[in-house]
């Protein structure tokens, strides 16, 4: 390093256009990095995306947050002084840099979470929690700031195969159900017209009651609309029956080489037609037809990832990692989650406080 090695904050909205340039430069290419998705999912998020940036003469690495407040919590509304925790914002995310040299980038690794610590204690920030791109990271750099914990493998499609080599990596299940739904005269497009976006919405939530997921998993108005009209990386697909009316909806956000399964949801009534193995199996066509080289369809609970395995035995390790930055503090928000809350339930979640099931 020179010695002339920096950090400082950006405020997403203040500072998008600089962020953009930033962010432009990066040979690494994740969805999840750009600034348009960033400002999309703020509005899903509820509260500012932040970013830290290490630089160094022309060399930089950066990390986005999601900056909560702790007192919105109902527990903690009669503390007197502010106090937040930090996530890296919905889906994968982590750290990227536009240095190559693996001694500089360590080097700039090491003063970016140097400043991430400074910034946590002078602005009583208690935990931080970071979900981290299977794609982009690597692991062994982010050990000596977090503890990581390895949550599975997750599932994706390799689309350098032929469309034939695609095929066959299909179990025979996936592949009975893909000429079902084409029997059944299931038609794929890319939506273009509002009505399709509110579809997938009612689709969407509606899967999520179904599988009883946690209030922020159905997301907000708002966010669907400012994904989908102003971040270049995401398309909306629909699959409709054979008289036009659409029976599943999904998004796929895109970036370089990967695409990524964003969320999805469907019609329970027109399930026999097989429309969610229809779907991944187009996706994986239009990915592949535009050049992206993977399509990740991701993990998830048990059931899930059963119905996503069945199409590729291509895995890769999805990681998270946390910190806590203020132990005392910590316990005592554990600790006055449990009074309000009546649980005792033992549980890796984190922060502890923050569980709410």
């Amino acid at each position: 390093m020179t010695g002339k090695s920096a950090v400082k904050i950006l405020e997403l909205e203040n500072d998008f256009d600089l962020y953009a340039r930033i962010a432009s430069s990066i040979k690494i290419k994740s969805v999840y990095f750009s600034p348009t998705y960033l400002l999309s999912i703020q509005k899903a998020e509820g509260y500012p995306i932040k970013v830290v940036i290490a630089h160094d003469d022309d060399s930089f690495a950066l990390i986005p947050y999601v900056w909560r407040k702790i007192n919105d919590l109902p527990f903690c509304k009669d503390i007197p002084e502010e106090m937040f925790d930090i996530i890296t914002p919905h889906e994968y995310s982590g750290v990227i840099t536009n240095e190559d040299n693996p001694e500089r980038r360590k080097n700039l690794f090491s003063v970016l979470f140097s400043g991430v610590d400074d910034l946590c204690k002078n602005k009583r920030v208690v935990t931080e929690f970071a979900r981290f791109d299977p794609f982009i990271t690597d692991i062994a750099s982010m050990e000596k700031h977090y503890e990581i914990r390895s949550v599975g493998q997750n599932v994706y499609i390799n689309l350098e195969q032929t469309g034939e080599g695609i095929w066959n990596s299909f179990e025979r299940s996936a592949q009975k159900n893909v000429k079902t739904a084409v029997r059944c005269g299931l038609q794929f497009h890319e939506a273009e017209h509002k009505k399709e976006i509110d579809a997938f919405i009612h689709f969407y939530r509606d899967s999520m009651q179904r599988l009883c997921a946690e209030k922020y998993f159905y997301f907000n108005w708002e966010y669907f609309y400012a994904l989908l009209k102003s971040c270049g990386g995401a398309r909306l697909f629909m699959v409709c029956d054979d008289s036009g009316v659409p029976v599943a909806a999904s998004i796929l956000l895109y970036h370089g080489d990967t695409a990524h399964h964003h969320l999805t949801g469907y019609d329970p009534a027109a399930l026999q037609k097989r429309p969610n193995d229809f779907m991944i199996y187009q996706l994986a066509m239009w990915a592949k037809g535009q050049g992206i080289k993977c399509l990740h369809l991701g993990g998830g609970a048990e059931s899930i990832r059963n119905f996503k395995k069945k199409f590729s035995s291509e895995r890769i390790p999805y990681h998270i990692g946390h910190k806590v930055h203020n132990i005392k503090v910590y316990k005592m928000l554990c600790e006055a989650w449990r009074v309000h809350s009546g649980n005792c339930t033992e549980t890796d979640y984190f922060p502890l406080y923050r569980f709410n099931k």
